[in-house]
């Protein structure tokens, strides 16, 4: 019994002197001397940031830390990251992924937050960014990613056109086509031959990709469903191709939709070359532009549209995270610039000056964003109808992301029947899976 006091003692003891230590280990923890970061970022989410002149720099000019900026598309930042991780190295220390590519493997690989986050300055906020967003960074209860840009794809249209034509604003699929028919015959009509129902991409590659999946959220399909199981061979999936693939085959979009990437989408809008752009929802800010777009003050917006038996406003739910290589030399001044990027000031003003989709509840409920941009309720909406239609993201997403984009292309211009080409992709996919 004496024993057993004395080694309770001991090991209460051995507690405390930890505790102790730790806590001397922090009250004695050194700056980091002249840190310099390397942060590679889409460039969409660069822009966010106000891009050259904008909030990174202003980071760097009122903390000193030299932060140098690279871009690229998810594929290269997937492909760089990954040699970091298997050469045990950090020549990038912040990154961005997007939903899909988050899985619980990163976690090898990947800072945990959780202590930043708690001792984040006064006002900071963690629990004001939207819970669902903050759950796809989390893994095994600590918080690897912090979320930066999200939202739904949402149906922008322009009001005039709707009009003139007498077509009401599309709901479902088939009124959706109808619109995109019906507009296009008129414009027609009256001679005009370079403005189209419908402006949308499905350049090969990733483009491809993330608008195929939006049809595929709106049509209730999934590329794999919550246990695993992948879906691109289910009658969802092959009726979201076969009307993706119907406004190019019969002339209601641009000749150019296979080779047009998503800027040439956005800027065919602003020209008012197009009654309806299906896109990613922070674009509104793009289109509602009187500096860049001739269609200002002509933009409604509505809802992804839904196949009978589902929820009005399924769609493409995505969003981007800012991640911290464990391997980084400066793990304090990376948290800083994440902390500085998505302080509550820093995001009001990348979602009012600069589109990015809010990740927090202040922002959305900002009186003066709100007036400027009233979509933001139908993104909550969309959101809250929204959900990943890749449960739990995938290590492979980047070879999942080439094949489906790869088959549906194939579909698309010709090469194969959609039946065709998604049961191939559930083939090549379904190996990812075993």
């Amino acid at each position: 019994m004496k024993t057993k006091r004395i080694l309770v003692i001991l090991v209460l003891v051995s507690i405390c002197m930890s505790m102790i230590f730790a806590q001397a280990q922090a009250e004695n923890k050194q700056p980091e001397k002249n840190p310099e970061l390397t942060i590679m970022m889409h460039p969409v989410l660069y822009a966010a940031t106000g891009g050259a002149e904008g909030q990174i720099t202003k980071f760097s000019q009122e903390t000193g830390i030299k932060v140098e900026v690279l871009t690229g598309p998810l594929d290269q930042i997937l492909e760089k990251t990954l040699l970091d991780f298997v050469s045990d190295s950090s020549t990038i220390d912040i990154f961005s992924y997007t939903d899909t590519a988050m899985h619980s493997g990163l976690a090898d690989y990947l800072l945990p937050l959780d202590s930043y986050i708690a001792s984040a300055k006064s006002g900071y906020d963690f629990k004001d960014i939207l819970k669902s967003t903050i759950d796809l960074g989390t893994f095994n209860g600590k918080v690897y990613g912090v979320p930066f840009r999200y939202g739904v794809y949402m149906l922008y249209y322009r009001i005039d056109l709707f009009e003139k034509y007498g077509v009401q604003v599309p709901a479902t699929w088939d009124e959706f086509l109808d619109a995109a028919k019906r507009i296009t015959e008129g414009l027609r009509a009256d001679g005009i031959t370079d403005v189209y129902g419908l402006a949308y991409t499905a350049q090969a590659g990733q483009y491809v990709f993330e608008n195929y999946k939006t049809w595929l959220a709106g049509f209730g399909g999934f590329i794999a469903d919550k246990d695993r199981k992948v879906r691109l061979d289910d009658p969802k999936a092959i009726a979201a191709l076969k009307a993706y693939m119907t406004p190019y085959k019969n002339g209601w979009a641009s000749p150019n939709t296979p080779a047009q990437p998503i800027d040439e989408v956005i800027a065919a809008f602003q020209k008012g070359k197009a009654a309806m752009a299906l896109v990613y929802s922070p674009y509104w800010g793009l289109f509602t532009n009187p500096a860049s777009s001739t269609v200002y003050d002509k933009v409604g917006w509505a809802l992804t549209p839904h196949a009978e038996g589902v929820t009005p406003g399924r769609s493409s739910f995505s969003g981007w995270n800012l991640l911290v290589n464990n391997k980084t030399e400066y793990p304090d001044a990376a948290w800083q610039l994440i902390e500085y990027l998505t302080s509550k000031d820093n995001m009001l003003e990348q979602a009012s000056k600069y589109s990015n989709g809010p990740v927090r509840t202040s922002v959305l409920m900002d009186a003066e964003y709100l007036a400027k941009f009233p979509v933001a309720r139908g993104w909550a909406e969309g959101l809250q109808a929204s959900e990943p239609i890749l449960p739990g993201g995938h290590a492979q997403i980047s070879e999942i992301m080439d094949i489906i984009g790869r088959e549906v292309s194939n579909a698309f211009i010709g090469k194969k029947t959609p039946e065709k080409a998604l049961a191939d992709a559930q083939a090549q996919v379904e190996a990812f899976f075993k």
